[in-house]
């Protein structure tokens, strides 16, 4: 990354940043930053603009099918208004964009792992959203960091997503540090059958047979770590 503390600024705007959309004052502030940081980047709101985000970023030559990690502070003067982005490219092809949580109205960490895949280049940008609710409002960012993350510590499961049918409900998983030369691992646990009417636990997902109280048949769990998205389905009789 270029000028990644927003240390380096020419006329108060960092140097190595490109803006996006020039409505928004944004500016280097050396006065409210995170513990350690030397520089904050401060974007305010003054103008509505649409639904259309406003964005400060760079473009970064990335290495294919590596594990990389985006992390940085932000808060702003509302919770919900700002993020960082990733988005994968290969040239001029954006491929896939990749978000982190929104601030809050304190200094926080974000952070959010990614392979790139087939990538060549990613865009790393600062977002805020500024229609007519954000008008008034100020964002910072500050600390961003793009490195590779190979090797470090690996962050929890990931929620997986629900599909139901008329007698299953399949759920799927696709973490992010998945790629084609990462293989599948997969492990089975098995279920004993429940009546209706009980609650199972199951990791982080609750069931509930209470509805119709009909027995929850079979629960087939396969449980996968990189890229090829898992399923959990249960069957009711």
């Amino acid at each position: 990354m270029t000028n990644p503390e927003f240390s380096l600024a020419d006329e108060d705007f960092p140097k190595g940043w490109r803006l996006g959309q020039k409505q928004q004052v944004v500016s280097v502030d050396p006065q409210d930053k995170p513990p350690g940081a030397t520089r904050s980047l401060h974007v305010e709101i003054n103008i509505e603009v649409g639904s259309q985000l406003g964005e400060i970023g760079q473009t970064i030559t990335v290495k294919p099918n590596t594990l990389y990690r985006v992390s940085g502070w932000m808060k702003g003067s509302r919770s919900g208004i700002a993020f960082y982005q990733i988005k994968r490219r290969k040239g001029r092809k954006e491929l896939e964009r990749i978000g982190t949580k929104k601030n809050g109205t304190d200094w926080q960490r974000v952070e959010v792992r990614f392979n790139s895949g087939d990538a060549d280049n990613v865009q790393l940008l600062c977002r805020w959203a500024h229609g007519a609710k954000q008008v008034g409002t100020q964002v910072r960012f500050s600390q961003t960091e793009l490195i590779e993350a190979t090797g470090l510590p690996r962050e929890g499961e990931h929620d997986p997503i629900a599909v139901a049918t008329f007698e299953s409900i399949g759920l799927y998983w696709k973490p992010r540090e998945g790629s084609a030369d990462n293989v599948c691992q997969v492990a089975y646990k098995p279920w004993v059958p429940r009546r209706g009417g009980e609650v199972m636990i199951f990791g982080s997902i609750r069931i509930s047979t209470v509805g119709d109280r009909r027995t929850v048949k079979s629960i087939v769990a396969v449980w996968c770590t990189f890229s090829r998205a898992p399923s959990m389905t249960f069957v009711c009789d």
